[in-house]
């Protein structure tokens, strides 16, 4: 028998009403509490079903999961040697898609734009339990 989080990568789902959030990223970093919007409220109970996640955006992106609803800050320019490890975060280039799980207990997603733009988050799996309820 197949590894539940493995089958979900074999049947992967479009975006549908309720399973998508659109979030403003600005050229400044911002932390996203996404228990703070109606809207995030897909991505939350995704995370919290173990479900996987497509994260695309219209411009380039650094971002990183947070596991705390506030406080948290990344920068497009931070390594090693420059910033602090606490400001690094993963690129995310305009018009690629990455499908990744968010980690168990993720509360908030931290982001920052090279300009204004959308990050675009959509749930792409559905745990096998959860099939009779989608």
């Amino acid at each position: 028998m197949v590894n539940d989080a493995v089958e979900q990568l074999f049947r992967p789902y479009g975006p549908v009403l309720g399973k998508q959030a659109n979030i403003s990223v600005a050229a400044s970093s911002a932390h996203v509490d996404l228990a703070s919007d109606a809207d995030y409220a897909p991505i939350v109970t995704a995370i919290s079903d173990g479900s996987l996640l497509e994260l695309s955006a219209d411009d380039d992106i650094g971002y990183r999961w947070s596991l705390a609803a506030s406080g948290e800050t990344v920068a497009l320019t931070a390594t090693a040697t420059v910033g602090t490890a606490a400001h690094q975060c993963k690129r995310l280039y305009a018009a690629e898609r990455v499908v990744e799980r968010p980690p168990p207990g993720a509360l908030g997603i931290v982001a920052i734009g090279a300009t204004a733009t959308v990050l675009r988050v959509t749930v792409c799996s559905i745990r096998r339990e959860s099939l009779v309820k989608f």
